[in-house]
């Protein structure tokens, strides 16, 4: 992602670590279904 304003130039750039028994796909891929899932079962999500 990069934004640009007066302010001058931000770059965010994020790199995902691939799962030793899945190179397809990774950690973060378990974390957001974690999070999904914790999320649907809480009356209050702070967020998007």
């Amino acid at each position: 992602m990069i934004a640009k304003g007066r302010f001058g130039k931000l770059e965010i750039k994020v790199q995902n670590t691939p799962s030793a028994a899945n190179p397809k796909s990774g950690y973060i891929v378990a974390m957001s279904i974690c999070k999904v899932l914790k999320d649907l079962s809480s009356p209050i999500v702070v967020g998007i």
